[in-house]
């Protein structure tokens, strides 16, 4: 009876969770994204990030790093730039909550692995692992390109220790450049990352562009002073006061606005 008892609690501790539907019930989330399952793409989208607009911003909501053991984190109660993409994107394919938790492991994790060294830490992981484009040169041509070493600080020390470093190129819009004909070719459900210069890091926030009400909105959990809550801004006015942005689209969006 010991031994059985011994091999639960390891069981447990392998496949720890924390998760808090906030004032969802499993039934209830399970109702929302079966009625939505029928919808186009971009409504979907919509659809479910209305859902978490006002949600609290809360950073580090994850739990695992080198030296502590990854557990899987579903938490609709408190977001992040990151997490609220990726519940958001997870939503989007399911049709219930157990089918929301498995696309949300299948997203955060390369080969559904939880574990730290197998989360996708960096929005350009996205493209690699998530089946998403970066479509930013098909918007602007004069987009800029870069080439960084992710995870590489300016000083060679990793920000995220235990996670190998890698080459890519980045292209992206500068903020200079931005008008009203990229704007336009927008789809709401493309996920948005606000490129920074810093070395080792290809973006510093993430969003979802909106459009509604024939106005463009950057939809975000926002870490300012006055938010800290999932908002919607103006688009063209939080581009300009940043150093640019990166799109990434639904490879199965490509062909079509769907």
């Amino acid at each position: 009876m010991k031994y059985l008892y011994f091999l639960i609690l390891i069981f447990s501790i392998c496949n720890a969770e924390k998760i808090n539907l906030d004032e969802w019930e499993k039934a209830e989330l399970s109702q929302f994204l079966l009625n939505n399952s029928t919808n186009s793409n971009s409504i979907k989208v919509k659809n479910i990030s209305d859902k978490f607009l006002n949600t609290s911003y809360k950073a580090n909501t994850m739990i695992g790093s080198l030296d502590q053991k990854e557990e899987l984190v579903i938490d609709l109660a408190h977001l992040d730039c990151f997490t609220f993409i990726d519940y958001v994107e997870a939503m989007k394919h399911s049709s219930s909550f157990n089918e929301f938790k498995t696309n949300l492991i299948s997203l955060r994790y390369q080969a559904g692995k939880i574990d730290y060294t197998f989360r996708n830490h960096f929005f350009s992981d996205w493209t690699i692992y998530n089946g998403f484009e970066n479509i930013t040169i098909s918007l602007y041509p004069k987009a800029k390109q870069v080439t960084k070493v992710l995870n590489l600080s300016q000083t060679n020390t990793l920000f995220l220790k235990g996670i190998k470093t890698r080459k890519i190129q980045i292209n992206y819009i500068d903020s200079n450049n931005l008008n009203k004909e990229i704007v336009s070719k927008l789809h709401t459900g493309d996920y948005i990352g606000i490129y920074t210069h810093i070395k080792g890091l290809d973006v510093t926030h993430t969003g979802i562009f909106i459009r509604k009400d024939g106005k463009a909105y950057l939809r975000h959990a926002s870490s300012k002073k006055e938010f800290l809550k999932v908002v919607d801004e103006p688009f063209e006015d939080y581009i300009k006061n940043t150093p640019g942005f990166i799109v990434l689209r639904d490879k199965n969006q490509i062909k079509g606005y769907k």
